[in-house]
């Protein structure tokens, strides 16, 4: 069901709009986790550290997928929330057009750069046939993630962030289902974890678009939506490729600390993944609040209610400080034993190796608040230029650390990466925002 998010009190629709949204992320931080422990327990640790190898390549391609149909989904609830409908159904089909080209794009992209990616980034030899076969799989899927994250998003953008928690449940409930029935009975490796996440994906998509057709009245398209308007294409490709390529930026930086992480050998790799993997569970709560940041402000630019961007920052900001607070009390006080989730308790130099990880950047997770909220509110006001900036500045930091300090300092440096960027491209985004408001301010008098 569609939501007016431009109308009623903003911290509650917030919260309202937030709650599936975040209950879904988790379940699928909770499907990454059965995931990892699959693949860390009952095939190897080399094959744990293969598969979290490959993670900031899939960030790297997903993420540019995942921030291009970001940015029609916030000119989608622009649309709808100057009360639009048919500007929202002409913006919606020329979305899947422009994702049915950035899906062909992408999975040639990604095809003919694996292995000179995993050889760029140093990638230990041992795990080198198990991150390319992980890979492998995961690229030919490209498509199923394009146009599943293409759905929800639509419907986000209407205001249902319910429905799209149905399908997330259904979509991680099934990934687990094949992941055990692939390497437990089938014995496929780390190639049959990504076989079951395309497979899930896919069969979301397909529920998905059945459920948008049956439900949303004002997706039911006419001939006249698909023609060509190219002004309206240039628009969805500027924010889209722009979110797109902050995120990509950002997964590059990734990618070159990576590298670095890949020289220090095999046990630092596992270590590595384990804490990211606790990093991004405890990150959850926080970025679910940012994404609902984005929708809400885009709804509201577009009703011209700039009190109520205002009031709905000022608010969600106050709230997610909150949660901030817990999350890093979890990751002082527990997380040695959430790493053994991932890590089989007698490993105990990987273990020790991930909480030194986990313990730098907790206190940093107040930093990362700020960035997720004000990033997200800067995207749904349609600024096409500071994510970009932002990406950019993350990605000097993670360079300069792979670069000059890794060597000499080892781990360490690689544990205090994260907070150096998130610190420094925090502020542009922070300073942004307010040049904003005050600018839409004298707009509307």
């Amino acid at each position: 069901m569609v939501k007016d998010l431009t109308k009623g009190n903003p911290l509650k629709l917030i919260l309202i709009f937030a709650a599936p949204t975040l209950l879904g992320d988790l379940f699928q931080q909770f499907y990454g986790m059965v995931d990892t422990i699959i693949v860390g327990q009952f095939i190897s640790t080399n094959a744990l550290a293969a598969v979290g190898i490959t993670g900031s390549m899939m960030f790297l391609l997903f993420g540019f997928t995942m921030g291009f149909t970001t940015g029609f989904n916030i000119i989608t609830a622009q649309r709808f929330g100057a009360g639009d409908k048919d500007g929202v159904r002409q913006v919606v089909a020329h979305s899947i057009l422009l994702s049915v080209g950035l899906t062909v794009v992408m999975t040639a992209v990604g095809l003919l750069t694996i292995e000179p990616m995993l050889a760029a980034m140093s990638t230990p030899p041992e795990l080198m046939e198990d991150a390319l076969a992980y890979i492998t799989v995961i690229y030919w899927g490209v498509g199923g993630s394009v146009f599943y994250n293409l759905a929800a998003g639509t419907m986000r953008a209407l205001g249902d962030s319910r429905s799209p928690l149905y399908f997330l449940i259904f979509s991680s409930a099934l990934n687990i289902g094949l992941d055990l029935l692939f390497v437990l009975v089938f014995h496929w490796g780390v190639a049959g974890t990504a076989i079951a996440t395309i497979i899930a994906q896919a069969l979301s998509f397909l529920l998905s678009l059945w459920y948008m057709s049956r439900k949303y009245p004002m997706l039911h398209f006419k001939k006249q939506d698909f023609q060509l308007d190219f002004r309206l294409i240039v628009q969805l490709l500027k924010l889209g490729v722009s979110i797109g390529l902050q995120s990509s930026v950002t997964a590059l930086g990734v990618m070159i600390l990576q590298g670095a992480v890949n020289k220090l050998g095999s046990d630092v790799v596992a270590a590595y993944t384990a804490a990211s993997r606790v990093e991004g569970i405890l990150q959850t709560p926080l970025m679910t609040l940012g994404v609902a940041m984005a929708t809400y402000t885009a709804q509201n630019l577009g009703a011209k209610r700039l009190d109520r961007i205002q009031e709905g920052v000022h608010k969600c900001m106050a709230v997610a400080l909150g949660i901030c607070g817990v999350c890093m009390a979890a990751m002082f006080f527990l997380g040695r034993q959430i790493t053994e989730f991932f890590i089989e308790a007698s490993e105990t130099e990987v273990v020790s190796i991930a909480v030194q990880y986990i313990w730098v950047v907790a206190p940093f997770f107040l930093v990362l608040t700020l960035l997720f909220v004000y990033r997200n509110a800067v995207q749904g006001m349609g600024d096409s230029m500071t994510p970009m900036v932002s990406g950019i500045i993350e990605l000097v930091c993670r360079v300069i650390v792979a670069a000059f300090f890794s060597a000499p300092f080892g781990f360490w440096a690689i544990c205090w990466s994260e907070p150096f960027a998130w610190v420094l491209c925090t502020i542009p985004v922070i300073a942004v925002y307010y040049w904003r408001i005050h600018r839409l301010r004298r707009s509307l008098g």
